[in-house]
């Protein structure tokens, strides 16, 4: 989740407050309105007319992930909405996009420290907008610069083992950004954003290794292999996730060392099911991995 909001900041085009929440509004509030009315019948007719109560509208105003029982993965619309509505106002105050988003970044990290104690008065994902903003400013401050353009493969490998080593190292010691985020959705504590920054800049930085190795010959056995990875962990979810469930119960508590077994688990799992479906079926194999 801290990668979302972090790239949702680097793609920001700077438009002023009234066309950007225009925009905003009907590419995040209108889908997810759109997808209460689409979720709801459709409950009701396999039978779960519960989540008619009495409270709807006011869960789907307050968007927060545990009374979002229609459909709780849509949260994040919300919150993304209010995270830019923050962040144009602070532009507006701030003059410019570096001042605006050093200033987000402050407000964002400070303002986590209070969540918790004032959550329950919040609404429209404003609990998670609020981490989420560090996160954005980030992106943005991380548009403007020139760390991610760096040509030498070499230099961006380097600099993805960094990452990975430090966002690793978070990880055993118990931070969890996307449980945080979209779960408990409050991020009281400094390993919180230590994580999601490490394992964000780990993701792009292994993004840009790719992007140079690829110009230089996209038919190299290192290439092909990364291809291979990536496309047996995409659209096979469904496959692997009740096998992952039952080698959890078999894995220490310790929830670095389980996070990161299980990641290695699910990529051995899904390449293996790929090479079954590519004997079986060539074509079933192309639709479940999006293969052009």
């Amino acid at each position: 989740m801290p990668l979302f909001f972090l790239i949702s900041g680097m793609l920001y085009k700077s438009r002023g407050i009234g066309p950007t929440l225009r925009n905003k509004w009907s590419g995040l509030v209108v889908p997810y309105l759109l997808a209460l009315l689409v979720t709801l019948p459709v409950l009701w007719i396999i039978g779960q007319g519960d989540a008619f109560k009495a409270g709807l509208l006011l869960d789907v105003l307050e968007a927060k992930n545990e009374v979002l029982i229609w459909n709780s993965p849509m949260w994040f619309l919300p919150s993304l909405f209010t995270t830019f509505l923050f962040y144009v106002l602070i532009e507006a105050l701030a003059g410019t996009q570096r001042a605006a988003a050093l200033a987000g970044m402050v407000v964002g990290l400070a303002g986590s420290y209070l969540v918790p104690s004032i959550r329950d008065r919040f609404f429209f994902g404003l609990d998670t907008a609020v981490p989420a903003l560090f996160f954005f400013s980030l992106g943005v401050l991380t548009s403007r610069s020139a760390i991610l353009r760096r040509k030498s493969p070499g230099m961006n490998l380097a600099a993805f083992a960094l990452c990975l080593a430090a966002w690793a190292t978070c990880r055993f010691l118990g931070g969890h950004p996307y449980f945080v985020m979209a779960k408990l959705r409050i991020a009281p504590e400094a390993l919180f954003f230590a994580t999601g920054v490490a394992g964000s800049f780990a993701v792009l930085f292994f993004a840009r290794f790719l992007e140079r190795i690829w110009k230089r010959g996209p038919s190299s056995p290192a290439l092909r292999a990364l291809t291979f990875v990536s496309s047996s962990m995409f659209g096979i979810y469904i496959f692997h996730r009740p096998v992952i469930l039952i080698v959890r119960s078999f894995l220490p508590a310790w929830d670095g060392f389980r996070f990161i077994a299980l990641a290695a688990a699910a990529m051995v799992l899904s390449s293996a099911i790929i090479i079954l479906l590519r004997a079986v079926s060539p074509r079933l194999t192309k639709i479940l991995t999006g293969s052009r």
